[in-house]
């Protein structure tokens, strides 16, 4: 005869499912947008044609757990801040603004776009990035200062 499985044998896979099915839907769930993100790409190239900024628009859908924690951990974040200031930054849902995420072939989220005033496609990122990978490619594609017009 075998001895009855305890209460912790008994528990521990159904706790494991009920833990994990908990964590996916506290980070799938939607996000607030974070502080400067816009959602009018429209209204940001008008605003980039003016300044002569990059517009980066993030692409992300409703349910997409890398999404919620790319807004949640490395958006809104100082650092994230401060290397979006050569920017006008946007969020677009894909499954609200389906024409923007074709034009620029957006198929997954979260994707980063980083367009110029004209709205031509200069660099691309897909999937969860680092608060660090992403700041190195807003780096990497900021725009150029212009130069200072010499006198003479």
């Amino acid at each position: 005869m075998s001895p009855r499985p305890g209460r912790a044998q008994r528990w521990g896979p159904t706790f494991m499912v009920a833990a994990t099915l908990a964590l996916y839907f506290f980070v799938s769930r939607p996000a607030a947008a974070p502080a400067g993100w816009g959602d009018d790409y429209e209204a940001a190239l008008k605003d980039a044609a003016a300044t002569s900024k990059h517009v980066i628009i993030a692409f992300y859908s409703e349910g997409c757990p890398p999404c919620a924690a790319m807004d949640r951990t490395v958006l809104g974040t100082p650092e994230v801040r401060q290397a979006l200031l050569g920017y006008l930054p946007v969020r677009l849902d894909v499954n609200r603004q389906y024409e923007s995420a074709l034009r620029y072939q957006v198929f997954a989220t979260p994707t980063f776009v980083v367009t110029d005033e004209a709205g031509r496609p200069l660099a691309q990122r897909q999937g969860y990035q680092s608060k660090e990978e992403f700041v190195a490619f807003l780096k990497e594609n900021a725009p150029l200062s212009k130069p200072a017009r010499r006198s003479g």
